[in-house]
């Protein structure tokens, strides 16, 4: 049988897949920093969360509510209270339109980022 392109791709893929899995445990992820997971709370907001971001000082959560066919997403922000729990403040000011609007960010230098469908 003569090998192709396309089967030594697929015997790469093939042997890639069947390797073992990297070996992880809860110790190994506390280890690396992580906890066990947490709910946090936006006292003052009763909406979806969707796609939350911290902000790089961690005084800052932004979020977007619900992005369903029918519901105007629009782009909210609250501030730190304590480890858990945020205050609502609004949504972000100049930032929503008619259009969906979500996915905030902060880039390194401190502009506020965010995707729209807006024109």
């Amino acid at each position: 049988m003569k090998l192709t392109c396309s089967h030594l791709f697929a015997l790469a893929l093939l042997a890639a897949c069947s390797a073992p899995a990297p070996e992880t445990s809860p110790d190994s992820e506390r280890a690396a920093g992580f906890g066990e997971p947490q709910p946090a709370v936006i006292l003052g907001y009763d909406g979806d969360v969707m796609e939350p971001f911290l902000s790089r000082d961690g005084e800052t959560l932004f979020n977007n509510d619900s992005n369903a066919p029918t519901a105007q997403t629009d782009l909210h922000w609250a501030t730190r209270i304590d480890d858990l729990e945020f205050r609502y403040r609004g949504r972000v000011e100049g930032a929503n339109s008619a259009m969906l609007d979500g996915v905030a960010s902060v880039s390194r230098d401190g502009a506020f980022c965010f995707v729209s469908t807006r024109a």
